[in-house]
């Protein structure tokens, strides 16, 4: 199965996040939005795991947790990947809560790294709204001011990608809440 950790959305935050980039949606039909389903921010992609991982996965991540208080986040703006050159992915960024996630996000890599590869970019706190095949992207500079939420965040998630013709559809296997 392929898996990865991340920080939950909350339902309502999905709904504002989706009705805030309704227009950009109907503007750039040409990208593959992401749904409401799937909004989330990811701290490790995992790639394929196999079940006996899961128990070990379950210890990083409640290991992890333990240490951490809920945070607030607050996501801003719009922005893209890579820095330079055409737009592969358009994404709200963390603004407030970024440090936290970061933490976490390198608490999470220094034990998994023992059995998934770390990955080589530098870590950006983000929420992925499209990922860009081809043809035009939005500009971040001029589309992004009323695109934003706020919320609280109090446990990691790692979640299950099944992969559909329709798209990823993602299923919650466990949940660590922050007890720290």
């Amino acid at each position: 199965m392929r898996g990865f950790i991340a920080l939950p959305v909350p339902e309502a935050e999905k709904d504002d996040l989706i009705l805030q980039t309704a227009g950009l949606r109907a503007r750039y039909p040409e990208l593959k939005w992401i749904g409401s389903q799937g909004l989330h921010i990811t701290l490790n992609f995992l790639g394929e795991i196999e079940e006996r991982m899961l128990p070990f996965l379950r210890t990083t991540m409640e290991s992890a947790a333990m240490r951490m208080e809920t945070f607030d986040l607050s996501l801003r703006g719009l922005s893209s990947f890579p820095r330079k050159g055409p737009p592969r992915v358009i994404f709200v960024p963390v603004i407030d809560g970024a440090r936290s996630c970061i933490e976490l996000q390198h608490r999470l890599s220094d034990t998994l790294e023992s059995h998934f590869p770390r990955e080589r970019r530098r870590f950006t706190p983000h929420l992925t709204l499209a990922r860009v095949k081809s043809g035009r992207a939005p500009d971040p500079e001029r589309e992004s001011q009323d695109i934003g939420v706020n919320y609280r965040v109090d446990r990691v998630v790692l979640y299950r990608s099944v992969l559909t013709p329709r798209g990823a559809f993602y299923e919650e296997l466990y949940r660590a809440p922050f007890t720290g």
